[in-house]
């Protein structure tokens, strides 16, 4: 009888161990997931701007103790103010230990670390476990990254299995790159053969949600886009543009670029800013094509006629009378129309 009665006493008894583990192993495959919120931040306000985030936990954080952790982040572009404890730990009411600071000299990441002190008190998820307060020094993406996640579970040595989700931070972006398209580099245009030129770009594109780009458009007979010699077209809302060349009266290389600009002030210029095209354009009788016509242009047409001297710049310039043709009998036509009040010459 005694016998049996062990035998009852240890079957129950493996069974009690058997259903405890059992739940134990049941309670712990629950997954606690530690976030960044909000998970994208973006950042407008420049250079000096403050912004935080909290790093929280989910209701799968079941009779935590504590954590410790590592947050990485673009030291380059932002820097961590502070970092406080968040409302989750202290919420059990007790004592508790909260610490954080940089990892390395570079600070681009920080350590982080609280425990609730007195023994048999924990707490359960969701809720905030810190906040960190970042200020602003740069321009780009911050990727904000755990490392060596770690969550005290309520007894000692035990840990929660957790996993982690990052966030990232838009630092004053300026738009994304583009290319200008058409014309291609060194293109020639004729006045006499066309009156306008399509400019095109690329779309320009912002990660900022709701952002609207504008585009300023760069025209200059400079390379360097000297002030006196640029003209500004600004508040295109396409990536496209005609342009008139009879505002160009003399033969030339444009040069252009485009600026491409956003609700914020954000701007980025064109990948290539060097670009040109040209456009040839001439006055009949300006024999020499210096835009003007003088007498130097009717000794200019005399030497190509009777010396075999240069064709005129372009060759259609010499044709003074629109005939069709270079003769003496523009020559003739010029000398009249500057010195004896003759009809100006024709409109090529």
């Amino acid at each position: 009888m005694r016998a049996k009665v062990l035998q009852v006493v240890k079957t129950l008894t493996l069974c009690f161990l058997f259903l405890f583990f059992f739940r134990s192993s049941f309670v712990r495959s629950e997954v606690a997931n530690v976030f960044v919120d909000p998970e994208t931040t973006y950042i407008t306000d420049g250079i000096g701007s403050k912004f935080t985030i909290d790093l929280e936990v989910d209701e799968n954080a079941d009779s935590l103790k504590g954590y410790k952790l590592f947050l990485s982040f673009n030291g380059n572009i932002s820097d961590v103010d502070s970092a406080i404890s968040g409302s989750l730990l202290p919420s059990a009411g007790s004592l508790y230990n909260f610490e954080w600071d940089f990892v390395n000299t570079d600070s681009n990441s920080i350590f982080i670390r609280s425990v609730i002190i007195e023994a048999g008190v924990f707490v359960s998820g969701p809720g905030i476990l810190t906040t960190v307060f970042f200020e602003v020094t740069g321009s780009g993406i911050s990727d904000l990254v755990f490392d060596s996640l770690v969550m005290f579970g309520a007894r000692y040595g035990d840990t929660l299995a957790s996993t982690s989700r990052g966030g990232i931070v838009y630092l004053n972006v300026p738009p994304d790159p583009f290319n200008l398209l058409t014309p291609e580099d060194s293109l020639e245009f004729r006045t006499s053969d066309i009156d306008s030129v399509w400019l095109d770009w690329e779309d320009v594109t912002s990660i900022y949600p709701g952002n609207t780009i504008h585009y300023e458009l760069n025209l200059s007979t400079s390379e360097v886009f000297d002030p006196d010699s640029t003209s500004l077209i600004s508040g295109l809302t396409e990536s496209e543009y005609w342009t008139r060349i009879d505002t160009f009266t003399k033969t030339s290389s444009v040069y252009w670029k485009v600026k491409a600009y956003d609700t914020y002030g954000f701007y980025t210029w064109s990948n290539q800013t060097d670009m040109s095209f040209e456009v040839i354009t001439y006055i009949c009788g300006d024999a020499n094509g210096n835009g003007e016509v003088t007498i130097v242009d009717a000794v200019y047409l005399v030497i190509y006629l009777f010396r075999n001297g240069s064709e005129p710049v372009p060759v259609q310039c010499g044709d003074a009378n629109c005939s069709g043709e270079t003769t003496i009998a523009d020559v003739v036509y010029i000398i009249i129309y500057l010195f004896n009040s003759g009809p100006p010459p024709c409109d090529c």
